[in-house]
């Protein structure tokens, strides 16, 4: 009896299924064909400058249907289709031309782009446009797509074995690393832009030189530099002058985006080597920003800054000469812990018309015994800094540190606090007043 029951039981319930599946199969959408009008989120997709073959992050733009009926789509297409730079995604599928896609009422349709810039003779950076049609019974609209492209030279690994001057007309991209060997001149002429892939390296066992200016620079950064990644952390190792290497000189040269900016560990038993560093700019490191060594340096016009563990960290029997430098790291996107200025208690520091500055209590330890200075801005709880027109916790002013732009504000105490004549122009390649300002970057009027 109880089977004959549940066999009942079964047959009411498939039935009643099978009518309610069938009550909330979907009515086919009623279409709107008069004012069938669609909105689109934006006019315009505009892309980075891209090296050539290098493929884009995608843009995005949302077709809006704003009416209770579905629209028909007719078409969705780039103007340009052969060999067209462009790419376009619409539900997961790329074409240069989609037809009769519904598009329901209330709903939106999500269009992504890519590009990959193509390789060609310019020199220059070119622009590449293409436009993406959008078309219903009696609606057609438009957007526009805008990219800029830069040629390179692609590098696996770069060997030098020969003194060499590079003075290229478009940037290199360095795929695993950099090579000078020992007894031999790498010089790295003004305008010179090097980009390294992940975790490539730039050994120098011989000397380095880069002659850039304030006003054109020498460039070494990653390879990335579409949205986040301008001021991402880590993305390539740096520049290590090996053990025994000598001769380094850096001005008007701009590091971004390392492990380490610049290492150095010079012999402790042998004379101390002097790294110069003028009109220079260390960023975005996601170790220290300038380590040295057993290696005495001389900065002017140096800006360290956004760097997880020391901007600057010295250690051994050796001296600083610090000028019209700006120190600055405040953390925005990471934690950290250490000190922007790290002295070892051997080192001999001068420091003039500095700006040492951060987010920590204490942005400096050193050996306050073989420190001399004035006219200096510190973040430091060490009272025997404030001396010699310095100021101890005082806050700077900067424009604008989020966005990293370390130009003193119209209202920072920077104004017109330096020693006079000390150096003739400041970070950027502007002249000195003549009652200059505090730090890297002079104020102007």
């Amino acid at each position: 009896m109880s089977k004959g029951i549940s066999f009942i039981n079964y047959i009411v319930f498939s039935f009643a299924t099978l009518l309610v599946m069938a009550a909330c199969e979907p009515k086919e959408e009623m279409l709107r064909t008069e004012n069938d009008f669609l909105y689109i989120s934006t006019d315009t997709l505009r892309f980075d400058t891209l090296f050539s073959e290098q493929l884009s992050i995608s843009r995005r733009a949302k077709v809006i249907n704003p009416h209770a009926e579905a629209v028909l789509i007719s078409t969705i297409d780039l103007a340009v289709k052969d060999d067209s730079p462009f790419e376009l995604i619409v539900n997961g599928r790329r074409a240069s031309e989609f037809r009769n896609q519904t598009l329901i009422g209330g709903d939106s349709l999500l269009l992504l782009v890519n590009v990959t810039t193509p390789q060609t003779t310019d020199t220059a950076a070119f622009r590449i446009h293409n436009v993406i049609n959008i078309a219903t019974q009696q609606y057609n609209g438009t957007i526009a797509l805008e990219a800029t492209g830069e040629n390179v030279d692609y590098m696996d690994v770069w060997h030098f074995t020969t003194d060499t001057v590079i003075a290229p007309a478009r940037p290199i991209v360095i795929e695993k690393g950099i090579i000078v060997n020992r007894d031999v001149t790498l010089t790295l002429k003004e305008g010179s832009r090097i980009y390294f892939k992940s975790a490539a390296e730039f050994k120098v066992y011989g000397s380095l030189v880069a002659e850039g200016s304030a006003r054109e620079r020498v460039v070494l950064r990653s390879f990335r530099r579409d949205g986040i990644h301008r001021s991402s952390l880590g993305q390539w190792q740096g520049i290590e002058l090996m053990k025994g290497s000598s001769g380094h000189r850096f001005s008007g040269i701009s590091i971004f985006n390392a492990i380490n900016g610049i290492s150095w560990e010079g012999d402790e038993a042998e004379e101390k080597q002097t790294l110069t560093l003028t009109h220079a700019n260390i960023q975005h490191a996601s170790k220290t920003g300038l380590s040295l060594k057993n290696i005495h340096l001389n900065a002017d016009n140096l800006l360290l800054n956004n760097c997880v563990d020391h901007l600057l960290l010295m250690n051994g029997t050796v001296t600083l000469n610090m000028l019209h430098c700006t120190l600055a790291n405040y953390s925005f996107n990471f934690f950290r812990s250490k000190p922007s200025l790290s002295l070892g208690d051997a080192v001999n520091a001068s420091i003039q018309n500095s700006v040492i500055w951060g987010n920590l209590r204490d942005e400096i330890t050193l050996n306050s015994d073989l420190l001399s200075q004035s006219n200096n801005f510190f973040r430091s709880s060490n009272s025997h800094l404030a001396k010699s027109n310095s100021t101890i916790d005082v806050n700077p002013e900067f424009v604008s540190p989020p966005m990293h732009n370390f130009l003193p504000d119209s209202l920072s105490p920077l104004l017109e606090q330096a020693i006079p004549g000390l150096s003739a122009t400041d970070n950027l390649g502007n002249n000195r007043k003549a009652a200059p300002d505090i730090g890297a970057f002079e104020r102007l009027k």
